[in-house]
């Protein structure tokens, strides 16, 4: 089963470098999906890299440990789907970073220099987009001054929860990929155990080598996003018959799941 879905991941990151070629040689338009198609293509490259580190894990015998990069690659296309129906949030998405670099810091003594640099990022932002001067937590007495924790409340997406519910996605997809997810990247104890062995005389032996080749699911669920996003450059980076290329990717992806018995 996993060297079938295997296979099938590798050709599908194959096709995926050939759609990420186009949408290089494409550019980004200046029309007015100018912000969308620049959010979807980011997200579109980090979904691209993702599935690489995915794969690099399975075939070091590490596939247990990639649900983090299922998590990752679930959060990018509920973004894409959500930016690609809010255009004006798709603009919001791309002001917000330094902002909320500058949220991260409040309360925590870090470098002057690093301070500097990003309330000088917060700034540039404001000067190249003075509708953020409308964001304020109190209404200011004469000229309007950047507030930058009120801009960068203005300007965050809604939570993975929030936006699930929005798009009307399955909640259920929330717990097991986004909240599940999580698990690893923290130590969860279940995860731990498998490196670890206990002996016959009841004492404990680490094995920090185990092979953790993974089940095919999380290459499915993965592949499913990746099928996703290739319909999703089709659809604004058209051209080349890349819909009809989607499609076929997709009707293939079902298939493969049906003959290894995974929903």
């Amino acid at each position: 089963m996993l060297s079938k879905a295997l296979a099938f991941y590798r050709k599908l990151l194959e096709e995926y470098s050939h759609h990420v070629e186009w949408m290089r040689r494409a550019g980004i338009s200046s029309g007015d999906h100018h912000d969308q198609q620049l959010v979807i293509g980011m997200l579109a490259i980090s979904n691209y890299n993702s599935g690489k580190s995915m794969l690099a894990l399975y075939e070091a015998g590490q596939g247990d440990q990639t649900l983090i990069f299922v998590r990752s690659q679930f959060e990018q296309a509920a973004k894409a789907e959500y930016f690609a129906k809010h255009k004006a949030r798709a603009r919001d998405f791309l002001d917000l970073e330094p902002f909320e670099r500058y949220k991260l810091t409040q309360g925590y003594k870090i470098r002057d220099a690093l301070r500097s640099v990003i309330v000088s990022e917060c700034k540039k932002a404001v000067r190249n987009n003075p509708r953020l001067l409308r964001h304020q937590s109190e209404k200011s007495k004469g000229a309007a001054r950047a507030d930058f924790l009120a801009i960068r409340q203005a300007l965050k997406p809604p939570s993975m929860e929030q936006l699930l519910k929005t798009l009307k996605w399955d909640p259920a997809l929330y717990v097991t990929i986004f909240l599940f997810g999580s698990l690893r990247i923290h130590g969860s104890i279940n995860d731990l155990r498998d490196f670890f062995e206990q002996n016959a005389d009841g004492s404990i032996t680490f094995a920090p080598e185990q092979d953790l080749q993974g089940p095919p699911d999380y290459l499915l669920q993965s592949s499913a996003y990746l099928v996703g996003f290739i319909g999703k450059i089709a659809e604004w980076f058209p051209g080349a018959g890349r819909q009809a290329q989607a499609l076929s990717l997709r009707d293939e992806l079902s298939a493969l799941a049906k003959e290894l018995g995974i929903k």
